[in-house]
């Protein structure tokens, strides 16, 4: 953390999940960065991601010792950053680069025949009719949204937004496809989930490609990084300097 401490990033270190949580809880991040200890990475990137939206980033930091890469890619890390061979600046860059990426994803709404999913009020809105989703539902929403026509393997949205593997969560996945579907109906839309079988999830929609986003104000702006267990969080995240 001496490195993001250096770049004016106030870091707070967390021994355990329950801090995290609550420090979490009272205050949103913009991004999390947890450190690869060895051995419970998937089962520490479940956890984190359980107290986290699907629009906040997890970062993954470890050293060449550590063969965490691919485990973290596959439980819904964004990025795995070997600190023996990153720098300063190209770990603020990097930081920076899905902050800002998610940031933009997490403003904006989809549009699909009609059919609009406001993430930041996380609903279905359809000829004025709006239809309130829960904080899952508009996490797999989203990912189904912005990819309209096309499979959506079940281990990708697993990841995403539980952040584990589908096996263990294969009847919550089925769950909520079931009640994004009934709410889907609700709002009166056309737009209808299908299961690709024994591959994932598909949103089958007339219009090849979303609408372009609607850009949906912020009340605040977010600037904020925490660091999972057993590394720190990073509160008030300034602009990150060049």
């Amino acid at each position: 953390m001496d490195m993001l401490n250096r770049g004016g990033v106030d870091a707070v270190t967390h021994v355990g999940i329950a801090a995290f949580r609550q420090q979490v809880g009272a205050r949103p991040p913009d991004a999390v960065i947890l450190e690869d200890t060895g051995g419970t990475l998937a089962e520490d990137l479940g956890l984190i991601r359980s107290c986290i939206s699907a629009q906040v980033p997890v970062l993954v930091v470890g050293s060449e010792l550590q063969a965490g890469f691919g485990m973290a890619l596959a439980c819904g890390a964004v990025d795995y950053i070997n600190l023996s061979r990153v720098g300063h600046d190209e770990l603020k860059a990097r930081i920076r680069g899905h902050v800002e990426a998610y940031a933009r994803e997490a403003a904006c709404a989809i549009a699909l025949d009609g059919c609009e999913l406001d993430p930041a009020r996380q609903c279905l809105v359809h000829q004025g009719k709006v239809v309130e989703l829960t904080h899952r539902e508009c996490e797999l929403a989203w990912l189904l949204f912005s990819r309209p026509n096309q499979v959506v393997s079940s281990p990708t949205i697993v990841a995403r937004v539980w952040g584990r593997s589908v096996e263990s969560n294969k009847r919550t996945l089925e769950q909520h496809i079931y009640k994004l579907r009934t709410k889907l109906r609700d709002c009166g839309c056309g737009l209808r989930v299908q299961a690709a079988y024994g591959r994932g999830y598909r949103l089958l929609a007339s219009t090849v490609e979303p609408s372009a986003p609607v850009h949906v104000p912020a009340s605040t702006p977010a600037r904020r990084v925490y660091a999972a267990p057993p590394t720190a969080a990073l509160p008030s995240m300034p602009p990150l300097a060049s």
